[in-house]
């Protein structure tokens, strides 16, 4: 039932979303000061299922799939927990040419990482050319990546066990990330993308740690 929760979503992803024409990169716009990095948010939490109607969207029968009671508020605290301890660990790779290598994959990407960008938030591609590779690739890793394997709909090469998720999605990234800075910010990123996992995997769809919301509730909320 799992394969077949997450084949709907996909399919809600194709038809709720135009489709993603690759553009040519452009020099970036001058980059607009952050003075604080992305944080989860601290405002209302985010609407449960039954609130915001994403339960609508994909339905299940309850005596086939055991979904857990779905507590917002709690969600965002766990999610907060995972995150916070995830960033602190790699903050001190923002600036520092040490780690400029490890950066330059979403440099490179950067054509093919802002029209999603753009698809999956209510940011613009400009926006995208403004971060610093930091800052995409805290986006990047953290949640557009995972919308994205939902969009193409391959549940078999991503979503049917953690470790596929883990291999497919993330063995480029985790294995560069640990060569290059170390064991301990490689776990902290295997960490969070496992909470990630099991998040979509129990609510069908990633969860925006930049915002509070998963997908699903977001695309509800407009």
């Amino acid at each position: 039932m799992k394969k077949l929760f997450l084949f709907a979503l996909a399919a809600i992803l194709v038809f709720s979303i135009t489709g993603c024409g690759k553009k040519a990169e452009t020099p970036p716009p001058a980059r607009q000061s952050v003075s604080d990095p992305p944080r989860v948010s601290e405002n209302t939490p985010p609407p449960s299922p039954s609130d915001s109607g994403a339960t609508t969207v994909i339905t299940h029968s309850s005596d086939s799939v055991n979904t857990p009671e779905y507590d917002a508020e709690e969600v965002r605290e766990e999610a907060a927990t995972v995150y916070e301890q995830f960033y602190d660990t790699v903050k001190i790779m923002d600036g520092d040419p040490a780690y400029d290598s490890f950066f330059l994959l979403y440099l490179a990407n950067a054509g093919f990482h802002a029209p999603l960008y753009e698809k999956f938030t209510d940011g613009t591609e400009d926006d995208w050319y403004s971060m610093s590779l930091f800052e995409r690739f805290i986006w990047w890793e953290t949640y557009i990546s995972s919308v994205n394997y939902l969009y193409l709909g391959e549940y078999n090469t991503f979503f049917s066990s953690e470790a596929n998720y883990l291999k497919n999605g993330y063995n480029v990234t985790t294995r560069t990330l640990e060569r290059i800075a170390g064991n301990e910010m490689r776990d902290a990123f295997v960490d969070m993308l496992k909470w990630q996992y099991n998040y979509i995997i129990n609510n069908g769809s990633p969860f925006n740690f930049m915002t509070g919301m998963s997908y699903l509730e977001s695309k509800n909320d407009e």
